[in-house]
């Protein structure tokens, strides 16, 4: 117990909802001490600053009072209410897809996305820089991983080469192997940006399918924060499956896929996991998904350009503290589409 309440004492308390800054009480403060006003907060995903937006808490109070908390079960049994479904319609028309498929939780998503269409005897070619999720769901699906390094758009020729030069010389191909290449927008290991037009034409040259996850993207590059491809022209056509994690610009918990046909939601219905067998998300966080992507159409342009604003403004005076030598800051530079913010100590990320 002593040990307990010694841990308690050092671990410090947000007193205040997740914004840029917040109200706390620091590690050591004791309750009823003066709390710490204005403190920057580093430790939330929430880029836009949207969990306390004010349409959007509006919009999740009506929900909570007309429909309550809970969602009764999984989407297919009881628990699709209509919050659910105008959230996959808004996500879909701000992701310029056909049709969104919701999951419950964000992290469930990738790795119930990619089982739903990668089996064993399938094949993986995957940037060794992916998040969790994604090599969760790679591993799953007990395909084949190819792994090639981050980024590296010559080690990623030569890997779709050698797969399709031995599928030819033992007589299959693309028709009797599904064969992905599977990628971040922006990388959650490195913050930076994929080569996504090079790595299209890859596709198109292999006869690959891609996937591609937008957790860091969406909301946050391109006009309106409509994500890589947005930023970089890329048709919604030449990317089978995408995926996001809704928790970081859009401030809320779940996560959606989209897909370059509707055929690709309409199977994960029957076939993601996590859509399948979890309880739907609460009505009102998918009304939050709505309230969001209204205020992103609304404001992403002058929205997105803040957060660069505030990434180069921040880079600048992290470089301007003069960082002890095994601290480097990089990215945060480029004013379009370029990378976010990396702070690196020794071989740890930040």
């Amino acid at each position: 117990m002593a040990a307990e309440a010694a841990a308690a004492a050092a671990t410090p308390v947000l007193l205040s909802p997740p914004g840029p800054t917040v109200t706390m009480r620091a590690p050591g403060g004791v309750t009823g001490a003066p709390a710490l006003t204005g403190v920057t907060n580093l430790a939330s995903l929430n880029y836009q600053s949207m969990t306390a937006h004010p349409a959007v808490k509006a919009a999740c109070r009506g929900t909570l009072t007309e429909l309550g908390c809970g969602s009764c079960g999984p989407r297919g049994f009881y628990g699709t209410a209509t919050p659910h479904l105008l959230a996959e319609a808004a996500l879909a028309r701000y992701a310029g897809a056909p049709e969104a498929i919701l999951y419950s939780f964000g992290g469930a998503t990738a790795s119930s996305a990619v089982p739903a269409f990668c089996k064993r005897g399938d094949v993986c070619v995957a940037d060794d820089g992916v998040g969790p999720d994604l090599v969760r769901g790679m591993l799953l699906s007990r395909a084949t991983i190819v792994w090639y390094p981050h980024n590296d758009m010559a080690a990623l020729g030569a890997a779709l080469t050698a797969i399709t030069d031995g599928d030819r010389q033992g007589g299959g191909g693309a028709t009797t192997q599904r064969r992905f290449i599977v990628t971040e927008a922006v990388s959650s290991t490195h913050g930076d940006v994929a080569p996504l037009a090079t790595i299209v034409a890859l596709r198109r040259a292999h006869r690959f399918r891609l996937i591609l996850d937008e957790s860091h993207s969406l909301g946050v590059l391109g006009a309106a924060g409509g994500g890589l491809l947005a930023a970089t022209g890329v048709a919604n056509a030449d990317v089978d499956v995408r995926v996001a994690d809704l928790g970081a610009a859009f401030g809320t918990v779940g996560g959606m896929c989209v897909g370059s046909e509707p055929a690709v939601v309409d199977h994960q219905r029957l076939s993601g996991a996590g859509y399948c067998f979890s309880a739907a998300q609460p009505p009102f966080l998918a009304t939050a998904i709505v309230a969001v992507a209204d205020v992103l159409v609304a404001e992403g342009e002058a929205r997105t350009a803040r957060l660069r604003r505030n990434v180069a403004a921040l880079r600048g005076r992290l470089v301007g503290l003069g960082l002890p030598p095994d601290w480097v800051v990089e990215g945060g530079t480029d004013g379009t589409c370029g990378e976010g913010l990396k702070i690196w100590h020794g071989h740890d990320y930040s």
